[in-house]
């Protein structure tokens, strides 16, 4: 017979009865926690007070679990006209509050914003007519600018682009693309530094990773010199990319910033290519692509030769865009309406785009009639995508 020596943790119960545990089975019991100076009632070991109250507490958490799913369920069919998203109160308060929340409080303020948010609407809504979606995020300098020489502007933007994020997937986008390096229209005066290339890099990795968690792409664009000056070509966006070096970011490359920007913009957008996950067409003037010279023929044939699969998306504006019209400086429109305009742009490219293609475009464009002002019709796929813009001014 062996004697086996071990300590143990005596539990008594009523009427002097004992319990011994093996200090390897703590796991098994539980620290009792109650109302301060609440002397708790003891159970008499083989009794059946503790049953009874196990039932009791079951009962009542399943009580409350129906109602939670009754409230829920009545707010999933409510009505309601949207709430206007947090402003510069609401700003203020946060800059204010003394403490730090915990991630879970974190995470249930934003849930709260998305819900009292028409993007959850919208999102439905696009996954009932089963039309992609991507957005697009421009962010005002004023509210926040990632090269600035101001901390606050630069945390900011961050700030802002996570906001676009949470948007964005609530949406159900499949990327947020812009011109996320910087704040648009921001200029410091003096050619790009070594700091101000740091500080947008370090921005966008710091967004670029919140994405990731919520299997988000990003997709950088860089502009022409009269919108931007942080990355301006091709060769200066793979740099800024390879510098990020996060699986989920890429490029966004638009032919018009293209043809002020590059010498040859169907060299750059081949050059570009490898790191390139969305395109946008878009004519020199802003107008209907194909009709001017900064999208031609040798543009869709190294797109082609390259077996790019990510959109190809018409990238015009006429007179449906009014909030637009200011930033982008659109004075004038090119055709009758914004349909006629996306039809046309559509029309220009048989030559570069199978015909079965374009007629199933067209004929989803015609199925979708509430949405044509708003679609940006690719030319590559047989379907339609919906682009949609936020702008943070």
């Amino acid at each position: 017979m062996y004697k086996i020596e071990n300590d143990f943790l005596v539990i008594e119960y009523l009427d002097g009865d004992k319990l011994y545990i093996p200090v390897n089975s703590l796991e098994k019991i539980q620290r009792y926690l109650g109302p301060e100076g609440y002397v708790p009632k003891i159970d008499k070991m083989g009794g059946s007070s503790w049953e009874t109250v196990k039932e009791r507490v079951k009962k009542s958490i399943q009580e409350v679990a129906e109602e939670l799913v009754a409230i829920y369920a009545a707010r999933e069919v409510m009505e309601r006209d949207p709430f206007s998203p947090p402003g510069r109160i609401y700003e203020e308060f946060c800059s204010t509050f003394e403490f730090e929340e915990t991630p879970d409080q974190v995470k249930a303020i934003e849930d709260i914003h998305m819900d009292m948010d028409e993007a959850k609407r919208l999102g439905e809504y696009l996954q009932q007519k089963k039309i992609p979606c991507t957005t697009l995020s421009v962010i005002n300098p004023s509210l926040g600018n990632s090269v600035s020489p101001d901390k606050k502007l630069r945390e900011s933007m961050v700030k802002l682009v996570k906001d676009h994020i949470d948007y964005s997937v609530a949406i159900g986008s499949e990327l947020l693309m812009g011109p996320l390096t910087q704040g648009l229209g921001y200029f410091s005066g003096e050619r790009m530094t070594k700091q101000e290339w740091q500080w947008s890099v370090d921005a966008c990795r710091e967004y670029g990773e919140y994405a990731a968690k919520k299997d988000l792409r990003i997709a950088i664009e860089p502009l022409n010199r009269f919108e931007q000056f942080i990355l301006n070509t091709a060769e200066d966006a793979v740099k800024y990319v390879k510098d990020v070096g996060l699986k989920n970011v890429g490029l966004i490359m638009d032919t018009m910033h293209m043809n002020i920007e590059e010498l040859n913009v169907a060299a750059a957008m081949e050059y570009a290519l490898p790191y390139v996950i969305h395109i946008h067409i878009s004519e020199n003037n802003r107008g209907i692509p194909g009709t001017g010279h900064a999208c031609g023929k040798d543009v869709f044939d190294v797109i082609k030769k390259a077996n790019y699969s990510g959109w190809l998306t018409i990238e015009a504006f006429n007179e449906g865009a009014p909030s637009m019209q200011g930033p982008l400086h659109l004075w004038r429109a090119f055709a009758d309406s914004d349909d006629a305009l996306a039809r046309q742009g559509l029309l220009q490219h048989t030559l570069h785009v199978p015909i079965q293609l374009v007629n199933e475009v067209q004929e989803i464009l015609n199925n979708e009639q509430d949405h044509s002002r708003s679609l940006f019709f690719s030319l590559f796929c047989s379907y339609s995508v919906f682009q949609i813009v936020f702008l943070a001014s």
